[in-house]
């Protein structure tokens, strides 16, 4: 059955045939949370600590402290709706698999994984260390695992989570250091659930279904584009490479983890300077062209009459009038077909850190080069996607030589598709990124099996 489920466009969340898959894989990775506080637990597992009591103490934290929530948990609805339910995930570098135990098996894990964010951070975003945090984030001396607790649905989910953090700060004595991020999800954008983020804009709207719900009218019957929201599991799950049982039904998935700070108010100056550039009526439409949606989330190319919010697609405005093309959403997430296999599942949370704020960007993916760093090297930062000379993404792209071109909206709110007036605007430097990791997630067998695992196990690539 597991090929099937990995597959297969969207699978039904009910078909028995893949409740095997649901339970074994790591329900982050599936669905989001729906949580409203989450706590990121950067673990670095202490020199010379043993790799047999660092599985156990990890084993501990598994079978004891909090469990690793499977997907069956978060496709139902019971459990969602329980705001006491804390939702946790655990994931390793391949520092961290090194320090288990595991060196033998470096054949069986993808080399942008082993590499690691900070040595490839220059190559596919543009920018060195020069911007990270050194207290958080050490590029020399990088994190070993990684572990997320999310709590709280309409209610504060802090009382839960800290006595989680207590029990696992007193787990690690002596084994790990633990470094805690703290984020929130403000839910006050246009869409329901969605979270709202720093710059004022719903985040979150445009993700791939990887599980299919009955209960939902088909998205199928009210599409009017070639937008495609469903997508197989295989564009986010590998095979579990060191399985925990017989790995037929086993699963993980590569994340890409990044700190970006915010600059909010040079957001709101770079969209001043935009709208007194184009004539508009108000900064708040050019921060919509700068991101690329309302700030409610609603598409700007109005006048398709569809239900889904992503319904639109870039050929109904050619000359980026309405959407611009160098905005951020048109640069990230191309509507062009045969680009599908580049989405990545996003898994972001806020943060607010005095005057600080900023991002705790999480994505997943089945192949790291070919989804998040094909984003953000040939897309964000590639002046020329998706039409030539557009310039880079302004929200995370890193390019101050080569301004922006910005197609004058027409006053008329109509579509001209004709060659429009153009204004060079240069927008940059709106984020910092303070550090990052790759890590990967495995399958919940593997975690189970932790304190039963030696050193020198097999497996296969597979991703």
């Amino acid at each position: 059955m597991s090929t099937q489920f990995h597959n297969v466009l969207a699978p039904k969340i009910n078909n028995p045939d893949i409740q095997p898959e649901l339970r074994n894989t790591q329900g982050y990775i599936m669905v989001g949370h729906g949580r409203d506080d989450v706590w990121h637990a950067l673990i670095r597992f202490r020199g010379g600590a043993d790799p047999g009591a660092v599985r156990e103490a990890l084993a501990e934290i598994v079978t004891n402290i909090t469990r690793i929530t499977p997907t069956t948990d978060l496709v139902d609805q019971s459990q969602r709706d329980n705001a006491k339910l804390v939702v946790s995930a655990l994931g390793f570098t391949w520092r961290g698999y090194e320090r288990m135990g595991f060196a033998d098996c470096a054949a069986s894990f993808s080399l942008e994984f082993r590499e690691g964010f900070a040595a490839r951070s220059q190559d596919v975003t543009g920018r060195g260390w020069e911007t990270w945090n050194r207290e958080q984030w050490d590029p020399y001396n990088g994190y070993h695992a990684l572990l997320i607790l999310a709590a709280g649905r309409r209610v504060d989910g802090r009382p839960f989570l800290g006595d989680c953090q207590k029990k696992i700060n007193d787990n690690f004595n002596g084994v790990a250091d633990v470094t805690w991020l703290k984020g929130k999800l403000s839910r006050t954008g246009g869409i329901p659930n969605k979270p709202k983020e720093n710059f004022g804009f719903t985040d979150g709207v445009s993700q791939p279904v990887l599980l299919s719900d009955k209960s939902r009218p088909g998205i199928a019957v009210t599409r009017k584009s070639g937008w495609v929201p469903e997508a197989a599991p295989n564009l986010v799950l590998i095979h579990e490479p060191i399985p925990g049982n017989d790995g037929r039904a086993e699963f993980g998935s590569y994340m890409a983890f990044l700190n970006i700070e915010q600059h909010v108010e040079l957001f709101e100056n770079a969209a001043r300077g935009l709208q007194k550039k184009l004539k508009l009526p108000t900064r708040e439409q050019a921060e919509a062209l700068m991101i690329g949606r309302e700030q409610d989330g609603s598409p700007l190319i109005k006048h398709m009459d569809g239900t889904d919010v992503n319904d639109f697609a870039a050929g109904t405005d050619e000359s980026g009038e309405k959407w611009p093309f160098a905005c951020h959403t048109r640069k990230m997430n191309s509507r062009e077909p045969g680009q599908e296999h580049h989405r990545i599942v996003r898994r972001g949370v806020s943060y607010q850190n005095g005057a600080l704020r900023g991002m705790y960007f999480q994505c997943f993916q089945a192949n790291l080069q070919e989804q998040f760093e094909f984003l953000f090297k040939r897309w964000a930062n590639f002046r020329s996607q998706p039409k030539e000379g557009c310039g880079v993404d302004p929200i995370v792209g890193f390019d101050s030589n080569h301004p922006q071109q910005w197609p004058v909206p027409p006053k008329d709110g109509a579509l001209r598709n004709a060659d429009p007036e153009i204004v060079s605007v240069s927008i940059s430097g709106l984020t910092t990124i303070r550090g990052g990791e790759y890590f990967y997630f495995p399958s919940i067998p593997f975690l189970q099996s932790l304190n039963k695992q030696s050193s020198g196990a097999s497996g296969s690539a597979g991703y």
